[in-house]
Formats: C-alpha cells, sequence, structure tokens
C-alpha cells in the first residue's frame, strides 16, 4: 500500500506529466517510423518513400557522374551527412525491372567479398561505415576485386567508406572513384520530410527558439526523426492544426539535458533515490502502483541494502517522487516535467554505470514477466532497452535478454522479445550480430514453439527486406527444425519468399536440391514437393516468363524429381506423382503439359520408371469425379512418355486408349 502525500501544485502542473508522457509517446512514435524506414532497402515504394523526402547532398552530382560513368562509386562523408539515402537514391536512379537494388553483407568469403548472389545488371550497396577497423581495412582493400567482380556482371555499386579509417586505407585504383558528400540543407530536408507527410510547408520553415541550433547541430537521422514528431504532434491538432505550436513543441523534446541530469545526481548519491530517478526514467507513464514494485525489485537485484529506517518513519513514496522532479497525474500515472529529462537520465545511468547494466538486464528480464505492466508498456520498456544496448555497444547483452525471455514460451512476451530482436536487426552497426543470432536459433530444434514464430516473423517480414538471401536460409532452417515433421507457419513464409521472386525461388531449389548431394534429405524433400506445385513453377517473373523457363530452375525441378522418383525410402512418389496431377488438371491444356514435362524428364532414359509413371497416370485418371479431364491429360502424359522412349503414337498411347475403351 502507498501512502499519498501529495506535494502542492495546481492543476495545470498536475497535467504536466500526462502531455509530457503524450509527447514522450509520440516520440518512440517517431523513432519507430524513422527507424524501420531506416531497415526498408530492397522494396521500390520503400525507395519512393525515400525519393520523396530526399534532399541532395553535396557533392551528389558528382557521384551520379561516377556511377553513370564507371559503375562504382565510393561515398565519403561525416556520419550525419546522409550518406546512406545518398547511396540508395544513387542506385534508385538505375532501377528498373531488369535492374535489382542489393544490399552485400559487409563480410568476407575466403579474402574476398561475397557475390555468387550477384546476377547481371544487380544494383548493390555495401556500407562500410559502421564495419570496425581491423576488418574495414581488410574489406577496404578487397574492393579492387569486387568493382572487377560487379563489373563483369555488368552491375553497379555504391560503397559507403569511413572517413576516419581511410587515412589507413592502401592507396589503390579506387581511389578514383571516391566521393566526399557533404551535408544537405538542413532546412531543406525537414521541409521535404513534411511536406512527403502533406504537411503544408511554405518556402522557410516557422522561426522558432532553438530551431536554428537544432538545424546546424543534428544528422539527417535526427532531422527525419525530428520532422516526423512535427508531423504527429501536427496531425493530433487535428483542424486546429498550427505548424509554428507543433515545430515548437518538438523542439522542446530536443533539448540537450545531460548536463541538468549529471547536476542532478551529483547531488542525489543515496541509492534509494537513484533507483527512483532510473526506474520513473525506464517506465514513464505507467501506474504508480508498477514503479513501486519496480523500484524494489530493481534495489533487490543491484544489491542495494534494506533501509534500517522503519517504514512509518520514511518520507512517503510520493515525496521522493516530487523530490527527484517526478510528478502523479491524476489517473495515477508517474511521469518527468520536463521533456527529455527521463531520457537523459536513462543515459547516465548507461553510459556511466557499466558495472550495473548486467543487473538493468536482469531487471527488465523479470519485471516484463511480472503482472505490473501492461502489455504495450512492457513493449515500450522493450523498445528503450533495445535502444540503449544499441546505442553503448552492448549488442550481445540485448540478445541475451532475447534468449532468456524466449525460454519460458510465454506467448505474452512475444511482443517484447520481436521488438526486442527488430531493433538488433534495424541498427546498422551490430545489425549482423542478430542475423548470426537468428541463424544460430534457426538451426537449434529444441526452440520453443511461440520463440520460432517470432523468428519466422522476423525473417519473413524484417530480414527479407533488406538480406532476402539470409531470411530465405534462415527460414529453410526453420522449417526443418521439428523432428520428424515441418513446422508449417516456417514453410508457409519460406514459399512466400521464395516465390515471390525468381532469383530466390531459383536459391532455394539449388539448396533443396543440391548437385554435389550424394543422398537428398528428407525434410528438403518434401519442402520441394511444395515449392514445384505446376501453379508456382508457371508463375511469370518480372519480364512475363515462366519461372520454369529459367534454366537453372529447370534443371533443379528435374533433379528434385529424379530424387523423389528414384531415392530408396523416399517420398511415396506415385502419391505424389498423382497429387501433382491433380493440380494440373485445373490447369490449361498448354500449362499442364509444360508442368508434366519434369517428371518425364526426371525419369531419364530409365524404361521401367517410365513404365511405373504410366500406370500411375491411367489409375489416376480412373479415379475422381472429373473422369473425362483426367482421361485428356492422362493421354496427355503417355504421349510424353512415348515421346521421351524415342516413339510416336507408340505403345503407352495406344495402350491407355484400349484400356479406357
Amino acid at each position: 500500500m502507498i501512502t499519498e502525500e501529495r506535494s502542492p501544485s495546481d492543476s495545470s502542473q498536475a497535467a504536466q506529466p500526462h502531455i509530457q508522457q503524450n509527447i514522450q509517446y509520440l516520440m518512440f512514435a517517431a523513432i519507430d517510423s524513422t527507424r524501420r524506414r531506416a531497415l526498408s532497402q530492397v522494396d521500390d515504394a520503400d525507395l519512393t518513400w525515400l525519393y520523396r523526402r530526399f534532399e541532395p547532398p553535396e557533392g551528389f552530382g558528382e557521384a551520379q557522374d561516377k556511377l553513370e560513368r564507371h559503375g562504382v562509386v565510393l561515398l565519403e562523408g561525416a556520419a550525419g551527412s546522409g550518406r546512406r539515402a545518398a547511396a540508395k537514391m544513387l542506385l534508385r536512379l538505375h532501377l528498373d525491372a531488369e535492374h535489382r537494388f542489393c544490399t552485400l553483407p559487409a563480410d568476407l568469403d575466403g579474402g574476398s567479398i561475397d557475390v555468387s548472389n550477384v546476377e547481371r545488371g544487380d544494383l548493390l550497396l555495401l556500407d562500410l561505415s559502421t564495419v570496425e577497423a581491423a576488418e574495414y581495412l581488410v574489406l577496404r582493400s578487397a574492393l579492387a576485386g569486387l568493382r572487377a567482380d560487379a563489373r563483369q556482371r555488368d552491375a553497379r555499386l555504391v560503397v559507403i567508406l569511413n572517413p576516419q579509417l581511410e587515412m589507413w586505407a592502401e592507396r589503390d585504383e579506387t581511389q578514383q572513384y571516391r566521393v566526399r558528400i557533404g551535408k544537405p540543407d538542413p532546412e531543406r530536408v525537414v521541409q521535404r520530410h513534411l511536406a512527403g507527410e502533406r504537411v503544408p510547408v511554405s518556402s522557410a520553415l516557422p522561426q522558432a527558439a532553438g530551431l536554428q541550433t537544432v538545424l546546424s547541430k543534428s544528422s539527417m537521422t535526427k532531422l527525419a526523426w525530428f520532422a516526423e514528431l512535427t508531423h504527429l504532434l501536427f496531425g493530433r491538432a487535428g483542424k486546429d492544426s498550427d505548424l509554428a505550436a507543433a515545430l515548437k513543441l518538438a523542439l522542446t523534446a530536443l533539448v540537450d539535458r545531460s548536463a541538468e541530469v549529471k547536476g542532478d545526481l551529483a547531488n542525489r548519491t543515496d541509492g534509494m533515490s537513484r533507483a527512483l530517478l532510473f526506474t520513473v526514467a525506464m517506465l514513464e507513464g505507467v501506474h504508480l502502483n508498477a514503479v513501486f514494485e519496480s523500484v524494489r525489485l530493481l534495489l533487490s537485484k543491484v544489491g542495494h541494502p534494506e533501509e534500517e529506517v522503519p517504514s512509518l518513519e520514511r518520507q512517503s513514496f510520493l515525496a521522493r517522487l516530487h523530490d527527484v522532479k517526478a510528478e502523479v497525474t491524476d489517473t495515477r500515472q508517474v511521469g518527468f516535467r520536463e521533456i527529455g529529462y527521463g531520457e537523459a537520465v536513462v543515459s547516465y545511468f548507461w553510459d556511466n554505470h557499466l558495472d550495473l547494466v548486467g543487473a538493468f538486464r536482469d531487471w527488465v528480464d523479470e519485471l516484463v514477466r511480472t503482472c505490473w505492466l501492461s502489455r504495450p508498456e512492457k513493449v515500450a520498456l522493450a523498445e528503450r532497452v533495445a535502444g540503449q544496448c544499441l546505442r553503448t555497444d552492448n549488442p550481445n547483452l540485448l540478445a541475451e535478454l532475447s534468449g532468456s525471455l524466449a525460454a519460458g514460451d510465454s506467448e505474452d512476451l512475444t511482443p517484447v522479445i520481436r521488438n526486442l530482436l527488430s531493433a538488433g536487426l534495424a541498427n546498422l552497426a551490430h545489425g549482423r550480430v542478430f542475423r548470426r543470432r537468428i541463424y544460430d536459433w534457426a538451426k537449434d530444434s529444441k526452440q520453443p514453439k511461440n520463440f520460432a514464430a517470432v523468428l519466422v516473423d522476423l525473417c519473413s517480414v524484417e530480414m527479407a527486406r533488406s538480406y532476402p538471401e539470409e531470411a530465405l536460409t534462415r527460414l529453410r532452417h526453420l522449417s526443418k527444425r521439428l523432428p520428424g515433421e515441418l513446422d508449417e507457419q516456417a514453410v508457409a513464409a519460406l514459399l512466400r519468399l521464395a516465390c515471390g521472386d525468381l532469383r530466390l525461388f531459383r536459391r532455394l531449389l539449388e539448396r533443396l536440391c543440391p548437385r554435389e548431394a550424394h543422398y537428398p534429405r528428407p525434410a528438403d524433400l518434401k519442402i520441394f514437393l511444395m515449392l514445384v506445385e505446376p501453379a508456382r513453377l508457371l508463375q511469370v517473373d518480372n519480364q512475363g516468363h515462366p519461372y520454369l523457363s529459367d534454366r537453372a530452375v529447370r534443371r533443379s525441378v528435374v533433379d528434385g524429381w529424379s530424387d523423389v522418383l528414384f531415392t530408396e525410402r523416399g517420398p511415396d512418389w506415385p502419391g505424389e506423382v498423382g497429387n501433382y496431377l491433380t493440380l494440373c488438371s485445373s490447369m490449361p491444356e498448354a500449362q499442364a503439359t509444360s508442368a508434366l514435362r519434369v517428371i518425364v524428364e526426371a525419369a531419364g532414359s530409365d524404361g521401367v520408371k517410365l513404365a511405373e509413371i504410366y500406370v500411375v497416370a491411367r489409375n489416376w485418371a480412373s479415379t475422381g469425379p472429373d473422369r473425362g479431364t483426367r482421361t485428356g491429360l492422362a493421354l496427355r502424359f503417355s504421349q510424353l512418355i512415348d515421346k521421351a522412349q524415342g516413339v510416336g503414337a507408340g505403345p503407352s498411347e495406344l495402350r491407355y486408349r484400349e484400356e479406357q475403351r
């Protein structure tokens, strides 16, 4: 039970935390919006979204010219200058149905950058700006070879360099492709973002105190976030919307309060006050009772001794809240009076108390399992923890927290886990740590059901945008994680991803039916049979050609069906051929015939197997309500069998006609 002791305050002061918490909510919405857009690198709609908000930086024209003439450009610019957006826009100039945007992982394979998945005409982005120094120099020295590989494939390549590490890189022939870019006009950047959200903007932004400082000192990401927050505040005002008022309110969220927080904490050395500050900062907007319980939990996690003063002699909890600049609304929600103060408190603790970050993780781990917080509040806490772990270069701490929460297989925690991992995947500096973790988790057959579902969702939605090849690999492992059966949700996501793009369709077939394999894996054959359903084989690519007309696809389909037909203790191939015939029976004659050819080709010159296939087709035709349709399809199938044996209207067809009389 909490004894309330309200500090003197008027009604406007009591309402202030509620206003501040609403803005805090909008701040997270703005951060989430800009973060998710940063992840979306492949989808044309996302590139179009960025184009409408893009303001070209200094040097963009020169970079455009080098990419046009040489097929490669190396972008160098200070952090926050919009290098990545510029790289995407350079490649977008060449985007069409025949040229696909691809992100190259900043990894080495045998001393060179892996281009095995690069195809003719691809538009390639390689971002080295967040790579560590030792790796950077090795990757930098591999750029000459990468450029040659790209040129051989008629691909265009944009590389983002790290100017701080460039001075240590070896001088080579790629120097001629370097272009230094500067920041674009910051006011124009904000205007473009607001216009992209249909906020009416004149030739100049309304002037407000601190605006010019924000414009001159902010990175492009921060300006995009500022514009998004302004847009959200503008939209909430409805018909009374005023851009000047929205800008002024958004600016208050950008005030740097770190010095203020540092001074306040210097005057508050007792553990209870500091625990209270940290808890309120991490949980702004939650109920008073939840804050009270959460403070007690934090004190136990950091090993703080119990207070010796008896409970009735202590200062009340509400008085303590007031002492740390926190207020309680009429609905008993707790928050700080000043916008941005809580964020500064959180950053201070994560920056300065490195010995406590493990305890912070354990505190969050236990806190989100309690009933004290609602599901949205748990998700908000996850967002805040993820942001701090990534900002302070603690990706493994975040991954460990995700894994720990997943171990309990609680469906209630899946949104929390998803948000933790989604933030990790979206982070440019640490994203590959989480892609690697997801790979390891995907291969573990002991993963709980709910966690596996989260991984499927992350792979098919988040990873597939930027790293579709890696998403494909992880979904395939997730599909086969269950002993003796397939994970239906993972298989469905895998097939959706593969069937949406010819290259991914081809890649999955190659992995399901590797030519060098001594024996096919049963789970892979099951997935193969679902992947090669006739309708999927005959869907068309972006140039209007059926997938089956691709030479590599056809070879893999034939090889896979050969494994189905000839593998001992493999699938029930007569039943699979019958199912395939049923699917073909609902298709136009020409398409059905095209799809059936692959089975005949898979049998090769094996007369016995061809005869067995003929018997399967005959038996299939004699069953089912649509016997007329089945008879016609089986007859065409028998003609394909005869042709494969080098005869015209030969034994199979004549025998079939005789048997049908």
